[in-house]
């Protein structure tokens, strides 16, 4: 494995170097618009000719094809994370790259890479497979930290500039393959049948009572449960009353025996939500403890918590998880 990484090493460390050769020479400098160096009408018909060409090539190519990668189903998991990249992927990888970004330690920009040739870019591709094969290259474990300072803050503090690592152009590339090819969670174009039938895709699904999310944001879940819980605050409101109302031990029975559970199944997946999720579901147990215990709404609540022996939603979905 050592010798592989330094072939990684080498290869990388050749392949910037001419990079950054042609763009020396080839690249004009200054303020000068609208300049092609070396530029002659024979390069102008060589250009148009490639041009034709291209486009006679594309014709023949579907545009979905073109579009984004070819995604197979046949091919096990293990495969698709250990198979080499292939041409058309690295085409389509630099076709959604960034531009116009800063350049790391190596000098290289993304508007390099964008406009090799196709020789250039069979070079390049050998070296992405070559690093995802034996390791990744010392030079792109490696970044410039630059701190930029926050809006209105004394730059005398440490805590006023946000760091910024400037990583190698080739390295972000690399890394942009395997997320969108590999890790990217965008739905594809895939057609499930179960016998004849299609699977048609959604975005939530309901079993055992608890609506599932693609995001598992559970946000449908807590909407849900707080619906509930409103309509089953209705019947506190009606035993309670204003001038008959029953007691409050009964009141604080039928909560728990009839509301809370309700609000409280599939708490403990819950426990992974937001913050703002989980107030959802709180707002009902508080409205519940204002009915039972006739507090006001400035009441707090940790108050009538106490007050009706009754502990908060979290506590016990965390209790749950844990046993």
């Amino acid at each position: 494995m050592t010798d592989e990484t330094d072939n990684a090493d080498r290869a990388v460390d050749k392949f910037t170097e001419i990079i950054l050769a042609c763009a020396v020479s080839c690249i004009p400098r200054g303020q000068r618009k609208k300049f092609s160096p070396f530029w002659n009408k024979e390069l102008q018909t060589l250009k148009e000719n490639r041009d034709k060409a291209v486009i006679g090539l594309n014709l023949l190519v579907s545009k979905d094809l073109l579009g984004c990668p070819p995604v197979c189903l046949n091919q096990e998991l293990e495969d698709i994370f250990n198979s080499p990249f292939s041409h058309w992927e690295l085409e389509w990888g630099i076709k959604q790259f960034p531009q116009r970004k800063s350049v790391g330690l190596d000098g290289i920009l993304p508007e390099f890479l964008a406009h090799l040739g196709n020789e250039a870019k069979r070079v390049l591709l050998k070296l992405i497979n070559l690093t995802w094969a034996s390791g990744i290259p010392n030079m792109w474990r490696k970044g410039e930290i630059i701190p930029i300072l926050k809006d209105c803050k004394n730059p005398a503090h440490l805590a006023s500039f946000r760091p910024i690592t400037l990583t190698c152009v080739m390295c972000k590339l690399t890394e942009h393959l395997i997320q969108v090819l590999t890790l990217s969670t965008k739905p594809k174009a895939i057609q499930l049948f179960y016998g004849d039938y299609q699977l048609q895709r959604t975005q939530e699904a309901t079993y055992l009572g608890i609506v599932l999310d693609s995001r598992l944001s559970w946000n449908k879940q807590a909407s849900r449960v707080q619906a509930v819980g409103k309509t089953r605050n209705e019947l506190l409101k009606r035993l309670s009353g204003v001038k008959w109302g029953t007691t409050q031990d009964l009141l604080c029975t039928t909560y728990k025996s009839y509301i809370r559970p309700a609000i409280q199944y599939g708490s403990e997946l819950l426990v992974t939500a937001s913050e703002a999720v989980q107030n959802k579901i709180e707002t009902v147990q508080n409205n519940a403890l204002r009915i039972i215990t006739g507090g006001a709404f400035s009441t707090p609540i940790q108050t009538m918590q106490i007050q009706a022996n009754v502990e908060p939603l979290t506590f016990g979905g965390k209790w749950e998880l844990l046993s």
